[in-house]
């Protein structure tokens, strides 16, 4: 299930937008305010909605490991939890 029951009824599927994505987590944390829980989510860098923190910025970066660690910091910094812990998969062979 990638988003909330609406209408008895279960919607799945990718991330639509980075703007959902952050409302989800926001909602989320602000549900568990235990400094002891942390929150995290795992994006892949090749399927980023192009309205992710710093997506433009990054998309003319060519070492794809300095590319996921500029997002990844664009991401919390964009969040502003420490308790948030940004994950991007980065899926090189």
């Amino acid at each position: 299930m990638t988003s909330r029951r609406r209408r008895g009824k279960i919607h799945r599927g990718g991330l639509v937008s980075y703007a959902r994505a952050k409302k989800d987590v926001v909602l989320w944390m602000k549900e568990d305010r235990n400094p002891d829980a942390f929150f995290t989510t795992m994006f892949d860098l090749y399927a980023l909605p192009s309205d992710f923190p710093a997506y433009g910025g990054a998309r003319n970066m060519i070492d794809p490991y300095a590319r996921v660690a500029f997002l990844e910091k664009a991401v919390s910094a964009d969040i502003g939890d420490p308790r948030f812990l940004p994950y991007i998969q980065l899926h090189e062979f």
